[in-house]
């Protein structure tokens, strides 16, 4: 049990499980102090538990043969935080390789990062952002799932800090930003943090092993545009843009679309789409290519 008797310890793949292959934990203890696996054959590996702020994780696994992974953790309070973002659940799951091209494997690792912007969120000093997120690194992975609810503020500022972290810069092959809105979100203020810091506009990383990119919930904001054109700028490999446009835009997509294929026809040997949502049944896809439009029907 951990302290207080609220949590309890995971320790799995004692020694005599040197040959295990296959381990499955599904934790309902509300909260979890320690995860210690030593599993040298281990090829599948699902783990599901929760902790909370007052709770800082420790996580060792070691199980370099591992094949797939379905691997979560959920926050019964946001645990650590960037300014006003704060981590709400973290998944690597190993899912089916859909379009990523027929010389990569069947299956890609996908870390998924669940945030969310609230100004009244408060933490120990000691809860760093990056380090709660690269202890859920398990296994290597390529591909960055961010889904952030906004509340109407400037996500670029934290995602590039994401995008800056060692293990994520160097490792990622696909990114997918899903952005999270409502119609009660309302303008940030003045000076708002979310825009700290304030230069994140004109910075530069380098990405060299991205190629596709997809953002989803694009509402056409200024900030929007401007860490599309960020991602562009880090991508000297980029192959594939796609940008699906929210419902909050779709009925009056003309001008956006437009200062997308703006921002996509400085990029002309760079596949860019835009997809637009007529109807839960239909899409329309606007493929810029080497500078040609084309429209289809999904």
């Amino acid at each position: 049990m951990g302290p207080g008797g609220g949590g309890a310890d995971l320790i799995s793949a004692l020694p005599e499980d040197l040959l295990l292959q296959e381990l499955h934990v599904d934790t309902r203890i509300p909260f979890t102090y320690r995860i210690d696996i030593r599993a040298p054959a281990l090829k599948r590996l699902a783990m599901s538990f929760s902790t909370s702020d007052k709770i800082i994780v420790l996580v060792s696994v070691l199980a370099p043969m591992l094949e797939t992974v379905s691997w979560r953790c959920t926050y019964s309070t946001v645990s650590a935080r960037l300014g006003l973002w704060g981590l709400s659940e973290v998944r690597l799951q190993t899912e089916e390789n859909n379009g990523h091209g027929g010389q990569l494997p069947p299956h890609v690792n996908v870390l998924s990062l669940f945030v969310a912007a609230d100004d009244s969120y408060e933490f120990p000093e000691e809860v760093s952002l990056r380090t709660e997120i690269e202890k859920h690194m398990v296994t290597h992975f390529s591909v960055l799932e961010l889904r952030v609810e906004t509340w109407g503020h400037v996500f670029g500022a934290f995602a590039l800090h994401i995008l800056e972290m060692d293990q994520i810069s160097t490792a990622i092959q696909s990114l997918k930003v899903i952005l999270l809105s409502s119609e009660d979100d309302e303008a940030c203020p003045q000076n708002c943090p979310c825009e700290e810091p304030s230069n994140w506009r004109s910075q530069t990383i380098s990405l060299t092993n991205l190629e596709k990119v997809e953002i989803k919930g694009f509402q056409g904001e200024g900030h929007e545009f401007d860490f599309l054109k960020l991602v562009f700028r880090c991508v000297p490999m980029l192959k594939t843009m796609s940008v699906r446009l929210s419902d909050e835009v779709t009925a009056s997509n003309d001008d956006c679309c437009k200062k997308i294929h703006d921002v996509f026809k400085m990029y002309p040997f760079v596949e860019c789409n835009v997809i637009v949502d007529l109807s839960p049944e239909m899409s329309i896809v606007m493929v810029l290519c080497f500078g040609n439009v084309f429209a289809l029907e999904e």
